[in-house]
């Protein structure tokens, strides 16, 4: 059975930080909701960093927000 949270392996994997203030930055700054355990390491429950990676989570990119003024031609 898959665990409910990423495993502390994982977490070094998809930050590339080992020490876990690196981990959380890294998280934060990439708009993770992200908790924190009482030995100070990064809690992130799976299904939201799975949703969030795949785009359901956080709107359109900017990419997607402008079209062309095809007006203008």
């Amino acid at each position: 059975m898959t665990p409910i949270n990423l495993t502390l392996d994982e977490i070094k994997e998809v930050t590339g930080r080992i020490k876990p203030s690196a981990q959380l930055r890294w998280f934060r700054q990439m708009g993770f909701t992200v908790l924190t355990r009482a030995d100070g390491k990064p809690l992130i429950s799976r299904a939201h960093f799975e949703a969030k990676m795949s785009g359901f989570i956080g709107g359109p990119s900017k990419a997607q927000e402008y079209e062309p003024n095809y007006g203008a031609l």
